[in-house]
């Protein structure tokens, strides 16, 4: 029987055609460079961290205020990453609301403890982080038309795949760089996985 996941990633985001969610796959690689995990252990980080994409802002607030327990499964940790473009007309709040009147809205409602992050702005952030550091050199102008400006899932999961390469680490860095509240949601979960990355990593 395989070991439950260690943490289990909220995403307001849906998934594509494609078995693998892009963004989720994307984090996880980002993981693996922090950690300099060897590509022969890489099954051992993925298998640590299970995803889940409910599809909008409101169906993940929902999970976390009424269904947390059983969403989390057997997980020891949760975290939940929310569009921080949104998240505060969702919420009721004013749009000057501080980042910590979001976190606290959220979690005086919860079912159970949660890890938050807000994602600066959103996914198409990322996106058009990716073009800017890498030009059209892993996709073209249409496909990144599709994913950013039409959002086609596709479309997305084509680029984030492409991103997600090992040999695609320069860039990584530099998208990295620019959105920078994804450290705070890749450094959790290197703090949570503590316990298997020692062994996982690379000499």
């Amino acid at each position: 029987m395989a070991a439950p996941p260690l943490a289990t990633v909220l995403y307001e985001d849906q998934q594509g055609p494609n078995n693998q969610f892009g963004l989720h796959k994307f984090v996880m690689r980002c993981l693996c460079d922090q950690c300099a995990v060897a590509p022969e252990n890489e099954y051992k980080v993925h298998g640590a961290v299970s995803s889940r994409q409910l599809k909008g802002d409101s169906k993940v607030l929902n999970a976390l205020w009424n269904d947390l327990p059983n969403i989390a499964g057997s997980s020891e940790s949760v975290i939940a990453v929310l569009d921080n473009d949104r998240i505060r007309d969702a919420l009721g709040l004013s749009s000057q609301a501080s980042d910590d009147e979001v976190y606290q809205t959220i979690r005086d409602r919860c079912a159970g403890p949660v890890q938050l992050v807000l994602l600066k702005e959103n996914t198409e952030s990322i996106l058009l982080a990716a073009k800017e550091c890498d030009g059209i050199a892993t996709n073209d102008n249409a496909t990144y038309e599709l994913a950013v400006f039409r959002k086609e899932l596709p479309a997305r999961d084509i680029i984030f795949t492409k991103l997600s390469k090992r040999d695609a680490k320069a860039i990584r860095d530099c998208i990295r760089d620019k959105i920078g509240s994804l450290t705070p949601l890749i450094d959790r979960l290197v703090a949570l996985l503590n316990p298997i990355l020692g062994s996982a990593a690379g000499s």
